[in-house]
């Protein structure tokens, strides 16, 4: 359907300037953009919150919690040797288990009519509906890549207007998006300076007013890798020699976080929510090639503290009990935030390969794979990934990125901290030190104390490049 979306934006877009109706069409081009975002995903979540409203027994949620890990796990063990002959038991008995489970929702789709219409109820949401969350400070942007006419456009919604720019895709937009990333990732001042100003210039041609303090983020394409944060709002040169705390950072100016469609906005948010805290940190592995992270053992018992003064319930669990078989055993919906201290990896190309690195025992292997994520069922306001590149995963037209952040969203987390690349233990302990006692202040926004940690960091010369503060980003 891809071409389709970018025909209807098009086609929605040249109506807007040739017609009284502005307005109305510039929100048709919207609508199509939305469409084209994350439907696998949405649809997914949709399902979930129609079982969760229709009145479904237990008995039934147990049992396709069942087929679904089955499946998870047959799913696992094939993408781990998809070439492997061998593996025919396994792929006819998967077959058999999708099959059952196909048979299992058509079944409750007749026995359940509610579920049947919340189910496929879901629209992408309107301007209205969005300009109806967003405050005064707030705006939102959403970016459609259009590879046709080879354009992007920018929407920029507030809670007044919305306001659409056509820009021409440049032909080094791409080459500048892998530039930003290496630039930063390898600490090469000059080709950091270059790439921050020029995406700036690309992603963000109207000069945000004042009055905007927030910007979410809705990102298309490889542009869900770069953090908007560290892009620089003025050319600088290199020989003009601004050190690292004085740069023009977009963060300066804005306070930032990411969605991968705009209607994971809408998403309803239950009225009782837990204030349990959750701190997992494996610290070393049994695996002698994954090094161990002694920092994380002081990263969770700070974090543990800032909460307890705070008196909420807190629960640090650390070394050998940090295991993947106690994780699954926990009732984590009774967690209203929940921090990873590990290793992370990602699989770009078999996404259901990605995982974190969790203690290991003679049930389970230790490894905390993105499909074991989606079956997991949280109620957590924040979810924080501090392990590397956590944010990443395959590019996939339409749905943006699939990794672990998209199985934790449909797992049930509002808000996600993930990395986009490998940081260092010392810089991810500071940041996510300061990042929760921002999150412990009343009235202080999960963005907010991200930013606030990030700008602090700034301020120490030694850990004023963005490879130590830029890599975190908030998805929610």
């Amino acid at each position: 359907t891809s071409e389709l979306y970018q025909d209807g934006v098009r086609v929605a877009l040249a109506l807007a300037g040739n017609s009284f109706q502005r307005t109305f069409y510039q929100a048709q081009a919207f609508y199509f953009a939305e469409k084209s975002k994350a439907a696998v995903l949405l649809e997914a979540i949709a399902e979930t919150q129609a079982k969760a409203f229709a009145g479904i027994p237990d008995a039934f949620l147990q049992q396709e919690q069942q087929l679904k890990a089955e499946i998870a796990t047959l799913e696992l063990a094939l993408a781990a040797n998809p070439n492997d002959t061998a593996k025919t038991a396994e792929r006819s008995e998967l077959f058999a288990k999708r099959r059952q489970y196909e048979d299992f929702v058509v079944n409750l789709e007749k026995e359940f009519p509610q579920y049947y219409q919340l189910k496929f109820s879901q629209q992408a949401p309107s301007t209205k509906q969005l300009q109806a969350l967003l405050d005064r400070r707030t705006a939102l942007v959403s970016y459609f890549i259009s590879e046709k006419a080879q354009n992007i456009e920018v929407f920029y919604l507030t809670r007044k207007r919305l306001e659409v720019y056509t820009i021409p895709l440049d032909p080094a937009f791409y080459d500048y998006i892998a530039l930003l990333r290496n630039a930063i990732r390898f600490k090469l001042d000059q080709a950091y300076l270059l790439a921050a100003n020029a995406l700036y210039k690309q992603l963000l041609p109207k000069k945000l007013p004042k009055t905007i303090e927030s910007l979410i983020i809705v990102p298309d394409g490889p542009m869900s890798g770069i953090p908007f944060e560290a892009l620089l709002y003025k050319e600088v040169k290199e020989e003009q020699k601004m050190a690292y705390t004085d740069l023009p950072y977009l963060l300066t100016q804005k306070e930032i976080s990411y969605a991968y469609a705009s209607s994971l906005l809408l998403a309803s948010t239950p009225d009782e929510q837990p204030t349990g805290v959750l701190l997992y940190a494996p610290v070393s592995f049994e695996d002698k090639r994954i090094p161990a992270l002694p920092g994380t053992e002081q990263e969770v018992n700070a974090i543990g503290k800032i909460f307890e003064a705070e008196n909420r319930a807190v629960k640090v669990v650390k070394n050998r009990l940090a295991n993947e078989l106690f994780l699954k055993q926990t009732s984590l919906s009774t967690y209203g935030l929940i921090h990873f201290a590990t290793h992370g990896f990602v699989n770009e190309q078999r996404p259901a390969l990605s995982g974190i690195f969790l203690q290991g025992n003679e049930q389970e292997d230790g490894i905390l794979y993105t499909n074991e994520i989606y079956n997991l069922r949280l109620n957590a306001q924040l979810v924080t990934l501090s392990a590397c590149e956590t944010g990443l995963g395959k590019l996939a037209k339409g749905e943006g990125l699939i990794g672990l952040t998209r199985a934790l969203l449909y797992a049930g987390a509002q808000n996600i901290a993930v990395s986009l690349w490998k940081v260092s233990d010392k810089s991810t302990t500071d940041l996510m030190n300061a990042f929760y006692e921002g999150v412990a202040e009343k009235n202080t926004t999960y963005k907010q104390a991200l930013r606030k940690a990030k700008l602090a960091m700034i301020q120490q010369s030694e850990q004023a490049k963005p490879y130590h503060w830029a890599a975190f980003v908030l998805i929610g």
